[in-house]
Parts: structure tokens; sequence; C-alpha cells
């Protein structure tokens, strides 16, 4: 019983936090995503702390159910806080939670524990696995994250967001497997071990990355396209890698195997359900044009970057005035400068006509509701605010603006200096 309940209130931490930090990171900057600096603007406001304070009491629960009960039960247990997360998110945006979200929540649950109960699978020993093997897995798993970070980049963010979101169950699943070679390390060869041994410093940076990710996929868009895939895929995850580098056991048999492709597949389903929610597709273009506002800005902050770099490299020129070597480096770096600035001037061009496209159906919006009340209901007050977009591209056509003026200026100085120098010669 006291596993029961220890499970179960782990699962309510995790889902109060989840809820809580993902409100918070949501009004976060578009252009944070990705960023370290994401994190230290989450950590500045007091309500995502309380959420990381949540989540640790739930990690100690967890703990203490896992010292009194199987993996499998207790993982099993964990999958409930989606049922708890939903109603919660619910409550607090003022809205109405879908029958179909309810029925996807609940098959995602039922599905990821009838795969843990017929696969009944135990995690191997820590202590057996060698460094070759850790290497080979830290590769494997850093080949997989990088696909989903790099290789979703062109995604909408309503559908990234779920594919950061496996991404960091992957993570977790991996920082569970390092946490357990360590605690094995400190029984049998004491804290001096562990102070100086790798694992400590890779669990830091396993965590931290983690953390990052699942705070841009909570910024990206509503809970259901994120919560569900990852705390699905962190004990499938934590299956495989348990099986395949700690030395775990996973049932074959022919009825096992037939009830865990049951629950695997209908697990997916239910992911794949959630991922659609009309919490998510009732403000899609909302979430298209500030995914579009967070690249416009980065665009912006990278041609502000290379102009700084510019103005530094004419100081430079104008002291090498003397030819030479030095001369001929700052004419080409000079050069290099002016192409670089002129090819990204004309991607800010383009960026910026595809945000005026994906901002179109907002404006609409505004232009027809008048006021956000027509956003209450099923999107509730967790829906991008359309007038926060209108503000954010009059904000950003300024700054183009503003950009472009500079850039024509030092431009004009660079040709100057290139043309008297050639002159020179």
């Amino acid at each position: 019983m006291a596993t029961y309940l220890l499970g179960l209130g782990s699962a309510v931490c995790f889902a109060v936090a989840a809820v809580i930090q993902q409100r918070v990171a949501f009004r976060a900057p578009p252009d944070d995503v990705l960023r370290l600096r994401l994190l230290l603007w989450l950590v500045r406001r007091p309500w995502w702390d309380v959420g990381v304070a949540v989540a640790v009491i739930g990690s100690v629960l967890a703990a203490a159910a896992l010292s009194r009960g199987a993996v499998a039960l207790v993982e099993s247990l964990q999958i409930c806080q989606l049922l708890f997360a939903l109603p919660l998110a619910a409550l607090l945006a003022q809205r109405a939670v879908p029958r179909r979200d309810w029925a996807a929540a609940a098959a995602t649950a039922s599905g990821l524990v009838l795969f843990l109960i017929a696969g009944d699978p135990h995690p191997g020993d820590p202590g057996a696995v060698s460094t070759f093997g850790w290497v080979l897995a830290g590769a494997v798993v850093g080949g997989l994250v990088c696909g989903a970070v790099w290789g979703t980049r062109r995604l909408a963010a309503a559908r990234r967001a779920p594919m950061l979101a496996t991404a960091v169950g992957l993570l977790s699943a991996t920082q569970a497997a390092l946490t357990s070679s360590i605690g094995h390390l400190l029984t049998t060869r004491g804290i001096d071990a562990v102070l100086v041994s790798w694992q400590p410093w890779s669990v830091v940076a396993t965590a931290i990355v983690g953390a990052l990710l699942l705070q841009s996929a909570y910024e990206m868009a509503p809970l259901p396209a994120s919560l569900p895939a990852a705390v699905s895929s962190e004990p499938l995850a934590g299956v495989v890698i348990g099986v395949a580098l700690l030395g775990g056991d996973l049932r074959l048999a022919p009825l096992a195997l037939v009830g865990e492709v049951l629950g695997l597949a209908v697990m997916v389903t239910g992911v794949r359900t959630l991922a659609t929610s009309p919490l998510i597709t009732g403000q899609m273009s909302r979430l298209v044009a500030r995914q579009a506002q967070g690249r416009l800005s980065r665009l912006e902050e990278q041609v502000h970057h290379d102009l700084e770099r510019l103005r530094a490299d004419l100081r430079r020129s104008r002291r090498a005035g003397v030819p030479g070597p030095a001369l001929r480096r700052a004419r080409r770096r000079l050069r290099r400068d002016l192409d670089r600035i002129g090819a990204e001037l004309a991607s800010l061009v383009d960026e910026r006509h595809r945000f005026d496209d994906r901002m179109r159906p907002v404006a609409g919006q505004v232009g027809s509701n008048g006021s956000r009340s027509g956003e209450r209901g099923l999107l509730g007050d967790d829906a991008v605010p359309e007038r926060e977009l209108l503000a954010a591209r009059r904000a950003l056509d300024t700054r183009a603006d503003e950009l472009r003026r500079r850039a024509d200026r030092l431009r004009g100085e660079a040709g100057a200096v290139l043309a008297q120098r050639n002159h020179a010669r």
C-alpha cells in the first residue's frame, strides 16, 4: 500500500511541476528556444522555481517508492501524471479538455502499463558496464538527440515539440542509468572514487541538456504536445538501456511479445492523438507565427553581431596603412564581412515576408474578434495572445529598418576603404 501511495504522490508532484513550468516557459521570448539563456530567463521566475521544488519532492517520493516496490510497478504509477496534468492545466487555463484528449491520455497510460507488465523488465547491473560500453551508448544517445534537435528545424512548433520531448525522455533514461552507476561506485569504492570519476559530470551535463530541451518544448506548444511524449519515452528508453547496456532482462515469450507490441501500439496512438489535440491545432496559426518571430529575431541578432564585426574590421583596416600582410588580411576580412552581411540582409527580407504571411491569419482573428474573448472556452488563457504577436511584428520591423540603415552606412564606409586601397595600389 505504501508503494502505491508514494508512487501516486510522486506522479501528482511531477504533474503539478510540469503544468507550472510549461505555463511559465510558454511566455518566454521565442528567440530563446534551445538556448541556455532560456534557462537563465526561467530561473528568475519565482513560479518556475516553485515547479522545480515540486519536481524535487516528486523525485524523493519516487525514490522512496523504488526502495519498497518493483521498478515496473513504480514506473507504471508514474504514467498517471498524464491523467493529473491534463485536468490541472485545464483548470488553470479556464478551458475544457476534449473527450478525445481524455481517451488519448488513458490510452497512452494503459498502453505503457501493458508493455511494462508484459515485458517485466529488469534493469541489470551498472557495475558490469565497461568504459567502451558507456562511450558507445553516449554516442548513440547523442546522435539521436542531435537528430531530434537539428533534424526537426523545419518542422512546425507543434510537431517539433513532441520530438524534443522524446529526446528528453531518452536523456532522462540515460541520466537514470548514470545515476545508478554512481550509486554502485559509491557502495563498492567509496565517495573518493565518485569524486574523481566522470559519471557525476556526465549526469550534470545530461540534466542541463535535458532541461533545456524540455523547457524549449514547453515554450513551443501547449502541454499536450510535449508531456505525453516525454513521459512515455523515458521508461521505454530505460528498458532499452537496461537490456542493451546494463545486461537486464525482458520477457520474450510469445504471449509476452503480443502484450508488448499491443501496449506499444496503443501508447503510440495515444501520443499521436494528444499531439493533434484541438488545444494545439486550434491555435496553429499563432504557434507558427510565434516560431517565425523567433527565427526573425535570431536572424536580426546575427546581422547585428556581424555589423559589429564589420565595424571592428574597418578600424583595423584603417590602422593598417602600410601595404603588407596585415593590410591584405584586413582587406580579405572586409570582403568576407560584406558578402556575409549582404546574404544575411537578403535572408532578413525573405524571413520578414514569411513572418508577414504567418501573421495574416492572426491579424484576421484580431480584426474579427477585436479582443481575446474569442480565445476563451476551448483554448483558454494559455493561448498565444494575438496582440502580443502583432506588437512583436512592429518591434521587429523597427529593428530591421534600423539594422538596414546601419548596414548601408557601414557597407559604404567599407567600400570607400577598399576603393582607397585599390587606388593606392
